[in-house]
């Protein structure tokens, strides 16, 4: 019975750390959009200055954080996405707000409209005039 036992104890140890090692392919990473809850600019700027706007973004998870942001220009119109990324197999269901700044630097005048997109086909709309 003792040999047993020990057996059993060495098989379970075993089988412990053979279960906590995790591979590179188990990582659970995603990379996916989250949603822009709020966007802030200002009206008006100069070419080629930096124009700081302030984007608010609802994550889906506590494993979430801002990756970068991606843009499609189409002549003065961007549109954006806010990227997250995703870390981790187990994750907290709290959806956390996350803060960051998008630059717009323009190397020419014109009126630029910034689409953030929130959700599938809705976009908050931001309007800045370029000048000399």
């Amino acid at each position: 019975l003792f040999f047993m036992r020990k057996i059993f104890f060495l098989i379970s140890i075993f089988y412990f750390f053979l279960s906590c090692n995790k591979s590179k392919d188990n990582q659970c990473i995603e990379y996916k959009d989250a949603m822009v809850s709020k966007a802030e600019a200002p009206l008006t700027g100069k070419v080629n200055e930096d124009i700081l706007v302030k984007v608010e973004a609802i994550l889906n998870s506590g494993c979430g954080q801002f990756e970068k942001f991606e843009q499609d220009s189409e002549g003065l119109i961007r549109n954006i996405n806010f990227k997250a990324k995703y870390t981790g197999c187990i994750c907290t269901e709290i959806a956390p707000i996350v803060n960051e700044n998008y630059i717009l630097n323009t190397p020419q005048a014109g009126i630029y409209i910034l689409k953030f997109k929130t959700y599938d086909n809705e976009f908050i709309e931001l309007n800045i005039e370029i000048t000399d």
